[in-house]
């Protein structure tokens, strides 16, 4: 049921009762619709709305069913508007006697310290209107977020029985919250509308970067509005350009008392509102038809709690320690916010969590009692209390590949498998259809084909399937791999697998025995409850970039809880990061182009060596975990009409739409609670200098600022338990190792310089995602800074800008994954925190907009340190796409040549890279980073997208290599006297815009 009631009550002396906007046809309309949409998608009988407005009793309302549900085409039964008398039977609701709900003193706060009888009005119509209906669940928006807190305060103190559901704001592109007065803005007010949003979101930006003082929080917004407002920018301005406001109020409230908080907790959070006032236009320019009707806007933001009750004196940090701290033999949990206490003089330094491992060789008694404890299981070694459902024990393996083999989604696939099978050998006549014994010899055939697949079924099964059969396996596995196995992953796969290691093939094909095995085993897990860990093989790439997901385990857990075969699956992010890669070498070797060595026994023998390596610290954080079922009910009010998404009438689309969303969100939350380890400052630090070197000194400093910037951007760094930076540098640097990292000898000052750029790119890596807007609009206005001269040289405008973010974005999209909110919006943000920061100056014109942007007096003065970070983080790739691009030149066909140029894609990546290393080595390429054959791999992957190179895959049952070669629109001509190569056309045009942004110098 809908409430739709224009409240008379709400409105005071000379306010806007009588032209308030009433759209009753046009609201009927949209309901009905509405409702032949979810009669069309056979939805749930059910109906939810929000709030359209503070004045307008548009409240959305579900009730027990009746006869007038069941005569509804979908889920809206009826439309409740009632009549002023029907409301107010006794007496006019503009008298002042009566029967009113008072909520004290919350509804004198806020909105109504200026409109004193409004939530009077809210409380009573929502009362009489709980009364008349009697709903089950009353649905409202968050914009009017005052009336949401009293109408809960009414409810609770009333004892009335209905449960309460806030929806989110509705918001126009640009941020609006939508609203009935909007309408009355006009165009020019339109424009300018979104300021009390932006206001919001600074503030909201300060809570989110740590802060919790109100000034700190306030601050910034109450600055904007100030240089917008009164006399700044607007009264500058001609009166038929201009746009004035008055500010109500910005508050920052308890969020439940709506008391003015002068610090947040951060265990509850606040809220942030506030109410601006559009005034009437002074001078209407010719066209304008509106904008002389005074117009209130009100909005808020919610703060979310930054941490749980379970420590409420824990003091706020923006560094805290790691959810599961390991040090020794001591294992410590810490709740959110924890902070390291102040370390005792015999316990301030890190112990090794393999420190009191017996060696062999130095105490071979020692040794074997150790081996001797983790085999009998003594104290905690006996893995007697597991989490979840039993394993290890005997008979395990044979249970589970009875239960993933009688699942009916694995035996129905057996059964069509082999009625495809006998409809090739009928086609064929390989069965006699005229033969009197047909249907004997079918039915023969038929189950000999499934005993066959069932055989393969079972042998793949054995092959994937984790194998808990024994503790005393588990526990000396435990021992096995802490001291020999650290290195020699690949060789013992076997082993693993019984260790609880799950194996399934890299690519499945065409194979749908194989996938629906898979599928089999993964809902046999679920099902039964067993925890289930899996990598959804995104996040860090070789590169040590964060990158978009794949959906493959994913799209088997979506199956699962979709088709209704589980029920609910609880995801738990979880990330996992390290001081040292020790791959990392390998991986370097491997984007250089050097053939991948293959593993070898003497390589298994004298893997245990790793462990006497300096590896450094382990840091692993968890998410809170949340439910799948729903998490894929909330998408359905995004992708679909329905309440309800299952197998059964979810279409590909909305399918794939609901699985990306599932693999960005687990993504962002094992984003959301990373952290950032000292070695990935470092390294980051150090490839992002002019210098050849840096002291331990100004090292110290750029750590330091390093660290703020990535807390105010919303990272974490890893806590450093209490030891100062310095500190934390030296043992960063013996941790990345003599090979990264050199040391200048007989300096007055200790001084640092990369060694191996190519491998301390791996930890730079791990910091650009938080930089990328700022990098991309850093090299954006490189293409001015790098021409020199004075300030106005170069400048830039913002439409120039603009352009060359807007280009470097398409670019890089498949190498980056960026902000949400789209281009302009995201260029904006960053460009008034790079404003905030003192790095760029910005000149706006007269309706506030950007007109130009130009690096800070302050910026020139510090010697554009902060300016060029951005820059050296993005340099390496825009070098990679560029060598990319220009590799693409040799495929120009040779005078007189007819056909094609088809080359093999490896092959062509395989040259762009060798013509990398010798530009590089000849002075013409700045990065060596740029030959890394993962970035041009992508670097020829968007080449392919943008249509610049046409790809063609062989056919037929071996498939061989796939080939390229230039569009034909792309291609670069010949001269035909001199058979060089001419310098234009669409191809040149796109290297030299890359270009524009490459380093100079």
């Amino acid at each position: 049921m809908v409430s739709i009631y224009v409240n008379p009550l709400q409105f005071g002396i000379n306010e806007d009762l009588d032209t308030y906007p009433r759209t009753w046809e046009d609201d009927l309309k949209m309901l009905v619709e509405l409702d032949h949409e979810f009669a069309e998608t056979n939805a749930r009988i059910g109906m939810s709305t929000t709030s359209d407005d503070n004045e307008t009793s548009r409240i959305g309302l579900t009730t027990s069913p009746s006869p007038l549900v069941s005569r509804s085409l979908g889920r809206i039964s009826a439309v409740f508007a009632p009549t002023t008398k029907t409301m107010y039977p006794t007496l006019p609701p503009t008298s002042d006697n009566g029967t009113f709900v008072t909520v004290t003193p919350l509804a004198s706060l806020l909105e109504g310290a200026s409109r004193p009888v409004f939530f009077r009005g809210v409380a009573t119509v929502c009362m009489k209107l709980f009364n008349i209906v009697d709903p089950d669940k009353v649905y409202f928006g968050q914009k009017d977020v005052q009336q949401t807190v009293i109408i809960k305060r009414m409810v609770k103190d009333l004892c009335v029985p209905v449960e309460m559901v806030i929806g989110p704001t509705m918001r126009e592109e640009d941020g609006l919250a939508m609203s009935s007065r909007n309408i009355y803005l006009g165009q020019r007010r339109r424009q300018n509308a979104t300021i009390l949003v932006r206001t919001l979101r600074i503030a909201e930006e300060q809570y989110l970067g740590g802060k919790l003082a109100r000034e700190d929080i306030l601050g910034p917004a109450q600055e904007l509005l100030g240089s917008l407002a009164g006399a700044g920018e607007q009264e500058q301005l001609a009166a038929e350009q201009r746009v004035r406001f008055e500010v109500d109020y910005l508050s920052l409230a308890d969020t439940e008392s709506l008391e003015e908080v002068g610090i947040v907790d951060e265990t509850k959070g606040a809220i942030l509102s506030g109410a601006i006032k559009m005034l009437p236009i002074e001078k209407l320019q010719e066209g304008e038809d509106d904008g002389k009707t005074l117009v209130r806007l009100i909005d808020n933001i919610i703060l979310k709690p930054r941490r749980t009750m379970s420590d409420p004196r824990a003091p706020p940090t923006p560094t805290s320690a790691p959810d599961l701290d390991i040090l020794g033999d001591q294992v410590k949990i810490h709740p959110g916010g924890y902070l390291e206490p102040p370390a005792k003089h015999d316990d301030t330094h890190e112990r090794n969590l393999v420190e009191n491992m017996a060696r062999f060789r130095q105490s071979p008694f020692d040794f074997l009692r150790e081996v001797s404890l983790y085999v009998s299981g003594t104290g905690w070694r006996a893995y007697d209390d597991v989490v979840g459902q039993p394993i290890l024990y005997s008979g395990y393996t044979d249970r589970m590949k009875a239960a993933v083999m009688s699942t009916p989604i694995l035996q129905e696939k057996i059964s069509e498998l082999a009625e495809r099978r006998l409809a090739v050998e009928e086609t064929h006549g390989l069965l006699g259809l005229e033969d009197k014994e047909y249907v004997r010899i079918r039915a023969l055939r038929k189950a000999a084909i499934e005993q066959s697949l069932q055989e393969v079924a079972d042998e793949l099964t054995d092959k994937m399937i984790c194998k808990f059969e024994s503790k005393r396996f588990i526990r000396g596995a435990y021992y096995l791999c802490t001291q020999l196995l650290t290195r020699a992953y690949h060789q013992v796969g076997q082993f693993l697998q019984h260790a609880g290691a799950m194996y399934i093939r890299r690519s499945f094909g065409n194979d749908a025995l194989y996938t629906t095995l898979v599928q089999s085993y993964i809902d046999t897990l679920l099902k039964n409850g067993y925890n289930f860990e899996c990598f959804i093989e995104g996040g860090r790439s070789r590169t040590g970039k964060l990158l978009p997901p794949k959906f493959g385990i994913l799209s088997f857990i979506l199956d699962t809880i979709l088709s209704g075969r589980v029920e609910d699956a609880i995801i738990c992010p979880v990330s996992t990061q390290y001081d040292k890669v020790i791959e990392t070498e390998g991986y370097v070797n491997e984007l250089l182009g050097v053939p991948k060595k293959r593993e070898n026994l003497m390589d298994f023998l004298s893997a245990s060596s790793v462990l006497s390596l300096k590896l450094g610290r382990v840091d692993v954080r968890f998410h809170e975990p949340w439910s799948l079922k729903n998490f894929i009910e909330q998408q359905s009010h995004k992708f679909a009409d329905t309440q309800q998404i299952n197998a059964q009438n979810t279409t590909p689309d909305i399918r794939v739409r609901i699985l990306s969303a599932l693999g960005y969100k687990v993504l962002s939350d094992i984003n959301a609670v990373s952290v950032v380890m000292p070695t990935a400052l470092i390294g980051t630090v150090l490839l992002t200098l002019r210098g050849r070197g840096v002291g331990k000194s100004e090292l110290v400093r750029r750590v330091n600022w390093l660290s703020g910037r990535i807390q105010a951007k919303g990272g974490r760094v890893a806590h450093f338990a209490g030891a100062p930076t310095s500190a934390v540098v030296e043992r960063g640097i013996e941790v990345l190792g003599p090979d990264l990292v050199g040391v200048v000898e007989g300096l007055p000052e200790e001084t640092f310089y990369a060694i191996d750029r190519f491998q301390l790119s791996f930890y730079r890596n791990m910091t650009i995602h938080l930089f990328v807007s700022e990098a991309l609009i850093s090299a954006g206005m490189y293409t001015k800074v790098k021409l020199g001269g004075g300030p106005e040289h170069q400048r830039v405008t913002y439409r120039a800008l603009l352009n060359q973010v807007s280009f470097l974005s398409q670019l890089f999209r498949g190498e980056f994954i960026f902000p949400a909110g789209g281009l302009s919006v995201n260029l904006e943000n960053t460009l008034n925190g790079l404003e905030k920061d003192g790095v760029i100056e910005i000149r706006r014109g007269g309706a506030g907009g950007i007109k130009t942007v130009e690096l800070s007096d302050a910026e020139r003065i510090c010697g554009r340190e902060n300016y060029d970070f951005y820059c050296f983080l993005i340099w390496p790739f825009i070098e990679a796409s560029w060598l990319g691009a220009v590799s693409l030149v040799g495929l120009t066909p040779l005078l007189g040549q007819k056909t094609d140029v088809w080359l093999e894609v490896k092959r062509a990546q395989d040259m762009a890279q060798l013509l990398g290393k010798t530009l590089y080595h000849q002075g013409d390429l700045s990065y060596f980073e740029a030959v890394n054959k993962e970035i041009l791999k992508n670097a020829f992957q968007r080449f392919e997208e943008e249509g610049i190179i046409v790809t063609r895959k062989s056919r037929g049952p071996k498939h061989g290599p796939s080939t390229m070669k230039v569009a034909d629109k792309w291609m670069l001509q010949r001269d035909p006297d001199t058979g060089k190569v001419v310098p234009e056309g669409r191809l040149w045009d796109f290297i030299e815009m890359i270009a524009r942004s490459r380093r100079g110098g």
